[in-house]
């Protein structure tokens, strides 16, 4: 299996089983919005799982990318962005900037893209900015997590919520996965 295989499982199985997550989705269900700074932490409870499961440690990096997963010999870069619309200008460049093994954005749709093409308008613009970056910045794969914006969109259960995933190769060739 390779470390995006092993990623993925690990933020599907870190995801469904959050404390966090789950308060966000009953704080959702009653019809209020859960806000960035908690939703921002959820997701924060759910890569330290990931980082525990796969062996890893991990640390926030201020100025740099959001995350960053690490042991001796492999490392993983991770931005998680509440709101697709700015990811050109910062998250995205800064994330491409980055040396790590494997290179994860986390971002969110509105509930009308995501149903209508699961993400495809937002992956093909991340997938130009990725051609044109990552020949630069070495040949670590780049995985697109794709869900979205909170509110009605949401599932009644973390558990049963799909994330749309896009994942681009060092022969940058996109692979769409989708994880349930």
């Amino acid at each position: 299996m390779s470390l995006t295989d092993d990623f993925l499982r690990a933020f599907r199985r870190a995801y469904a089983e959050s404390e966090k997550v789950e308060e966000c989705y009953r704080i959702n269900s009653k019809g209020k919005k859960v806000g960035d700074e908690r939703w921002t932490e959820a997701m924060g409870e759910v890569l330290n799982r990931v980082a525990d499961e796969l062996g890893y440690d991990i640390k926030r990096e201020r100025g740099r990318v959001d995350f960053r997963l690490y042991k001796t010999d492999q490392s993983i870069a991770v931005e998680h962005e509440n709101d697709c619309k700015g990811i050109f200008r910062e998250e995205l460049p800064k994330l491409l900037d980055t040396q790590a093994d494997l290179r994860v954005l986390i971002t969110y749709v509105s509930a009308n893209e995501f149903s209508k093409n699961n993400g495809e308008n937002l992956a093909e613009r991340v997938e130009k900015t990725v051609v044109e970056q990552i020949s630069r910045h070495g040949d670590a794969e780049v995985l697109l997590l794709l869900n979205r914006y909170g509110g009605r969109a949401w599932a009644k259960d973390p558990r049963s919520e799909p994330w749309i995933c896009y994942r681009w190769r060092r022969q940058l060739v996109r692979q769409k996965l989708l994880v349930i």
